[in-house]
């Protein structure tokens, strides 16, 4: 049985291609593509991007990190508890095909694509929280991955997941060694 992933924006609007990469843009006043973001401030622009960051293949909800319990999704701060699943960076769909089934140990992972799953960024600090949750998560590794909700119950054919995520990096410039990986355990 092979189980298929699909990235999409939480809005569905925009899928995730390979070789496409989410890139985090902008900061303060600025929410646009292409524009930095400086030092220890976090997103308000999120899109989807190649590996240089100078194409923009469509922008996804962004969903900027204000404190443990809140976040920005454009019209100021609001309880995580607040924000729709349409708003959420990303919508992760799991299909399992023509067959049934239950995931258990399911992980969002970020990483430092130079090192393994094991290592989280040096250069960048990464926030996420599945859709419901009351606080946001630091994702750092696989010692520190967002842990999503299991689906033990009745065998299903989709499984989805919804998922903001927000960025800052510690030092100027771009950080292109950040990746994502989906961990999840089915039966």
């Amino acid at each position: 049985m092979t189980l298929l992933v699909q990235f999409k924006g939480g809005d569905d609007v925009v899928t995730l291609s390979s070789g496409q990469l989410i890139g985090f843009f902008g900061s303060g006043s600025i929410s646009a593509f292409g524009e930095s973001i400086p030092p220890n401030a976090y997103n308000r622009y999120t899109a989807v991007t190649n590996t240089l960051g100078t194409i923009n293949y469509g922008a996804l909800p962004n969903v900027q990190y204000i404190s443990s319990i809140t976040g920005d999704i454009g019209n100021g701060a609001v309880a995580l508890t607040s924000i729709p699943s349409g708003s959420c960076t990303l919508h992760i769909r799991l299909t399992s095909g023509s067959a049934l089934t239950r995931l258990q140990a399911v992980r969002l992972i970020v990483y430092d694509n130079r090192f393994g799953l094991t290592v989280g960024p040096f250069d960048v600090a990464v926030k996420g929280f599945e859709y419901g949750s009351i606080t946001w998560s630091t994702m750092s590794g696989s010692a520190a991955p967002l842990v999503l909700t299991p689906h033990t119950g009745s065998a299903q054919l989709y499984h989805d997941y919804y998922v903001g995520i927000s960025a800052s990096p510690a030092l100027s410039g771009s950080h292109v060694t950040t990746a994502l990986a989906l961990y999840a355990e089915w039966y």
